[in-house]
């Protein structure tokens, strides 16, 4: 919360907000765009470095008539506080609470009466008689004429465990309370510019990394896994080292390096305490290794929720995606992948295209994206480049994802490339239909380019590439996470789909409802596995003969692809597809 204007409201109010988890995303309207509030009354403003939602009411009419809401899970029967500053150019009231997002609408709100003060309300709600993970915030406005300014939205579920996963550990992590303390460290040094405080070091001199620190005490559970998430940047390119770790000898800690530029990014790390913990640890930030300014901001740490299941839209990958095997730098092309050279001039949410809220998060060393998706509004996410390449020689399609969302009914997960002969605008297309059907765990998806979908061009043109297009999307409205790498094309060594040409095998029918029947036009076939698009292995057929009948009803309706062994060695892949 970086705008909030009244002390009394951060001194007294602070330790309980900080002690629990906000269920409310961009409460302070800080984020690039207004999502994921939505309504006719929602409308981002910025005065002064502090961002709000601003509404006129010109016509008075119903109180839902003007509304601003953003869609949440409520669990029926728990109690709920929230809080939220509140003014207006007159004495004016509104409705504020929660309820449901679809019928029958019911709701615990409250009337709330504005001035031209800004004030901070805290209202306590129940969830006695409703309940859904497609629930929401409530503002309706619409009942008197005048304006209404909303600002630092906080919802807290007063019945969940508040020590528990998700409960915020750090202290004044944005460095908005009126001391540098508990913050501590030859490099807490608390700035303030505009309405928003930070702490600014400058490293004159490199040495040791733990020789210019700030750190701050708190408990830490050993074998427990932690996310902690900053904002940071420099004056210049350089690392940092950030983590958790004992605040006495011997000293044992998970850090991770970061490396920070000009532009003020947020990292997100996941840290095992795997052989320490206790309640003299500390957040660490160990910067003394480069010279360079180091500011941090927004410091967070939560301990994670155990099992990693649950349709837990906060669980996050424990682990790293699979590292993706050495190439040449001409053998692949790459959007995103610490393992390569990505492509110059790579940028997500480019034009404000598609989601705004996506952010760097490293595990296990290994930098990767977190995108928060939002149906209806910006359920994709799209990166342009700046340029065209020519990429025809590349065969094959890798990407790497990982999703936990408790909205899974009818989701995909569809990647798209974007061709712009010319450079002039979108001129052909080629995309996957990807059916989510396994969650908590990394995918990996490699796949032939070929198996891909071809839009307004024939064999998946990718002469001109400039644009890669992520759609998660259901039969559910929500907000989705989803964690990203290693998203690539490159060159196959060997030949990787073969589309039947005559000369060696002969698959009929294809596409094939029940059945494909293969035929060895050469040497008997030894063997048969069909894999699906993620590569898993579905069918395996080992019986030798000059042909073989594959069995396709147990399998769901897409693209497959046969891998055909014969008895003198040659092995191809064909494509398959399953009506």
């Amino acid at each position: 919360m970086k705008k909030i204007t009244f002390l009394m409201f951060l001194f007294l109010g602070a330790a309980l907000v900080q002690a629990q988890t906000n269920l409310v995303t961009n409460g302070d309207f800080e984020a690039a765009t207004i999502d994921p509030w939505f309504g006719n009354a929602a409308n981002k403003q910025t005065e002064g470095g502090n961002s709000f939602n601003f509404a006129n009411v010109e016509t008075a009419g119903n109180a839902f008539d003007v509304n601003l809401s953003q869609e949440l899970e409520i669990v029926q029967n728990r109690t709920y506080t929230l809080t939220f500053e509140a003014s207006s150019d007159r004495e004016r009231s509104m409705l504020a609470g929660i309820g449901l997002n679809g019928p029958p609408f019911d709701a615990d709100v409250k009337t709330v009466n504005l001035t031209t003060t800004t004030q901070t309300f805290t209202l306590t709600l129940s969830s006695a008689t409703f309940g859904s993970p497609q629930s929401r915030v409530i503002f309706d406005m619409g009942a008197d004429t005048g304006t209404v300014v909303i600002d630092n939205v906080v919802l807290i579920d007063e019945t969940g465990d508040s020590g528990g996963a998700g409960a915020e550990l750090v202290v004044n992590g944005d460095f908005e309370a009126a001391t540098i303390d508990p913050w501590f460290g030859n490099a807490a040094n608390k700035q303030t510019e505009g309405n928003n405080s930070f702490n600014f070091a400058n490293v004159e001199q490199a040495g040791d990394a733990f020789a210019v620190n700030l750190s701050q005490v708190l408990t830490i559970e050993q074998g427990e896994t932690y996310t902690m998430i900053f904002d940071a940047s420099s004056d210049r390119n350089r690392t940092i080292l950030a983590g958790i770790g004992l605040n006495e000898a011997p000293f044992d800690a998970t850090v991770e390096s970061v490396a920070l530029t000009t532009e003020n990014q947020t990292f997100t790390l996941v840290l095992t305490a795997t052989n320490f913990g206790g309640a003299n640890s500390r957040v660490i930030f160990d910067m003394g290794a480069e010279v360079g300014v180091v500011v941090l901001d927004n410091v967070s740490l939560v301990k994670n929720a155990g099992g990693g299941g649950g349709g837990n839209t906060d669980a996050v990958p424990t682990v790293s995606a699979p590292t993706p095997p050495a190439r040449n730098s001409q053998d692949y092309f790459s959007v995103y992948s610490d393992a390569y050279a990505d492509q110059e001039g790579v940028v997500f949410g480019a034009f404000g295209v598609g989601s705004q809220d996506f952010e760097t998060v490293i595990i296990d060393g290994d930098n990767f994206i977190k995108a928060t998706l939002n149906q209806p509004a910006s359920q994709f996410l799209f990166a342009d480049w700046g340029t065209t390449v020519n990429t025809s020689d590349k065969t094959m399609f890798h990407f790497d994802y990982w999703t936990d969302t408790s909205l899974r009914t009818g989701l995909i997960v569809n990647p798209k490339f974007s061709n712009h002969v010319g450079n002039d605008g979108e001129t052909s297309a080629f995309e996957l239909n990807n059916p989510a059907n396994t969650f908590g765990e990394w995918v990996s998806i490699d796949i032939p380019i070929s198996t891909m979908n071809s839009i307004d061009a024939p064999n998946q043109r990718r002469d001109a590439l400039r644009q890669f297009v992520l759609t998660v999307a259901g039969a559910d409205n929500g907000s989705r996470v989803v964690y990203l790498d290693n998203i690539y094309l490159y060159k196959a060594s060997t030949a990787s789909v073969d589309e039947v040409d005559g000369s060696m095998f002969k698959v009929y029918p294809n596409p094939a409802q029940n059945v494909w029947n293969i035929e060895s036009l050469s040497s008997p076939i030894s063997s048969v596995a069909v894999y699906d698009v993620t590569g898993k292995l579905v069918i395996e057929h080992n019986e030798a003969a000059v042909s073989a009948t594959i069995d396709a009803s147990g399998l769901s309706q897409g693209l497959y692809i046969a891998k055909i062994s014969s008895t003198d060695g040659e092995v191809r892949s064909i494509k398959l597809t399953k009506e």
